[in-house]
C-alpha cells in the first residue's frame, strides 16, 4: 500500500475546504428557514370621526406561534384604545376612541409578533391610510349678550346714542338676526 504524504499547505487547504462546505450547509439551512408572512388589511372605513372606531384584520402565513397584543400596535399621529381579538392565523385589531388632529393616519404592527417553526420572526408592517376628521365642538352654552352704553347721558332731539352689543358663545357666533330698525355694524 502506498502512503501519500501531504505537506502543511495541502492540509490547510483541505481544512479550509471542509470548513467552507460545512459553513455553506449551515447557511443553507438558515436561508431556507420558512418565513412568516404578515398581511394587514385596509382600514374598515376610509374616514374616521374623532372619537370613532376603525378595525383592521391581520393574517399570518407560516406562523407557528402568534404573540400580537395592544403593545404591538403603533398609532402613527393619533391615539386610540387598542384591542386584539381572534384566534388562529387571523386576528382583528380594533381602535376605538380615535383622537388626534385631522389628516391621513396609519398604524404599524411591530416585527416579531409571530414566529415560524424554524425560528423566523415576522416583519413589521404598516397599514394603508385612513382620514381622521376632527368633530366640531359641541354647542353646550347659550349665547350671551352684553350691552354697554349709552354713549352719552344726554341727547338732543335728532341726536345719536350708541350702544355696544357683545355676543359670545363657546363655539362662536355664526350670525346675528336683528329686528326691524336695528342697525348692526
Amino acid at each position: 500500500m502506498m502512503e501519500k504524504k501531504y505537506n502543511i499547505k495541502t492540509k490547510l487547504f483541505i481544512v479550509m475546504i471542509f470548513t467552507m462546505i460545512f459553513s455553506i450547509m449551515a447557511l443553507g439551512q438558515f436561508v431556507s428557514a420558512s418565513e412568516v408572512y404578515t398581511s394587514l388589511s385596509a382600514p374598515s372605513t376610509s374616514v374616521v370621526n374623532s372619537g370613532g372606531s376603525v378595525t383592521f384584520t391581520i393574517t399570518y402565513t407560516g406562523a407557528y406561534s402568534i404573540m400580537i397584543g395592544p403593545g404591538s400596535i403603533v398609532t402613527n399621529g393619533f391615539t386610540a384604545t387598542k384591542t386584539v381579538t381572534g384566534t388562529g392565523n387571523t386576528r382583528t385589531i380594533t381602535l376605538s376612541n380615535v383622537q388626534g388632529i385631522s389628516g391621513s393616519k396609519t398604524i404599524s404592527i411591530t416585527g416579531g409578533t409571530a414566529i415560524s417553526d424554524t425560528g423566523a420572526l415576522s416583519y413589521a408592517v404598516t397599514s394603508t391610510a385612513f382620514t381622521l376628521q376632527e368633530a366640531a365642538p359641541q354647542d353646550t352654552t347659550r349665547p350671551v349678550l352684553s350691552i354697554s352704553g349709552p354713549s352719552s347721558s344726554t341727547v338732543k332731539v335728532g341726536g345719536t346714542i350708541t350702544y355696544t352689543l357683545n355676543y359670545s358663545d363657546n363655539v362662536g357666533i355664526a350670525s346675528i338676526m336683528t329686528g326691524p330698525g336695528a342697525i348692526v355694524t
